[in-house]
């Protein structure tokens, strides 16, 4: 299941972070995938883009900041 959305800066993509601590990347014209990645070793708690829009910052359930 998904954890935790947020959309790109731009607001043409959307990322979602799942229970195994993947990254999804969507076309939200399409709304079809472009990327899976996998980014924490356990589920996704948040995700929040920086002030200047130029970092995604996240969390784990294991209190892992990336």
């Amino acid at each position: 299941p998904v954890m935790c959305l947020s959309w790109t800066p731009g607001g043409r993509r959307l990322l979602t972070g799942n229970q195994e601590g993947e990254f999804t990347l969507w076309d939200g014209v399409n709304f079809s995938f472009e990327l899976i990645m996998s980014a924490h070793d356990t589920s996704f708690r948040c995700m929040e883009w920086s002030h200047n829009n130029n970092y995604l910052l996240t969390s784990d359930a294991g209190g892992n900041i990336k």
